[in-house]
């Protein structure tokens, strides 16, 4: 699933069962390393965030009804600039941009300008437009350029 996502692909769907976007990480670094592709857990979790864009997190309530739980941007870490808060040693962070509380999707932190700007270039000119203006409203961020 990696290598696919690495090379022939806009984007690549698939399921996994972890709780957290971290454990999602450290679980597909580390079958990376029980391959053997990979010897070094620094490089293998590069790639891991690399392919990860999002997370779509489901979960199912107590009548069994599953749902959207929240949705979550990975961040590869630039590793020629680090913030004063960051955790140096990690190759990501993430943020969560929607979770669902109490009946109702709620808007967290804002997408980051890259990915709505890739995503927008995927969509004709009306949906761009309207993708921007919802995130504008929702997180009063720029998204206009």
């Amino acid at each position: 699933m990696i290598q696919m996502s690495q090379v022939a692909s806009l984007f690549t769907i698939f399921t996994h069962h972890a709780k957290t976007f971290r454990d999602l990480v450290f679980s597909l670094r580390n079958s990376l390393l029980k391959t053997g592709v990979f010897q070094h857990e620094g490089i293998a979790e590069e790639q891991v965030v690399h392919v990860i864009n999002f997370d779509v997190h489901l979960n199912r309530d107590a009548e069994g009804r599953r749902y959207i739980e929240r949705i979550t941007e990975c961040v590869p870490r630039d590793p020629d600039h680090t913030d004063a808060g960051s955790n140096a040693s990690s190759s990501y962070s993430y943020r969560h941009v929607m979770e669902y509380r109490n009946g109702s999707y709620i808007p967290m932190e804002p997408l980051t300008a890259k990915s709505a700007k890739e995503m927008c270039e995927q969509m004709n000119v009306k949906d761009a437009r309207d993708f921007r203006s919802f995130l504008t409203r929702y997180w009063e961020e720029d998204y206009e350029s």
